[in-house]
């Protein structure tokens, strides 16, 4: 039973320390956007209150 135990231990250790090399997404600035994307317009009118700050986003 114990040999057993190493066994799945070791076989486990080399499985987790195996060199996997994952390919990198290049992202450029340069990347257009789809045309089916919405992209939200800014808001022209921003003004905050010094009396009254914006509320944080609750998540």
């Amino acid at each position: 039973m114990r040999f057993a135990i190493i066994l799945s231990v070791l076989a486990l250790f080399f499985v987790a320390c195996s060199e996997k090399k994952e390919q990198k997404i290049e992202v450029t600035p340069n990347t257009v956007v789809p045309a089916d994307v919405p992209i939200a317009k800014s808001d022209a009118n921003i003004s905050i209150d010094n009396d009254f700050p914006p509320m944080p986003v609750a998540e």
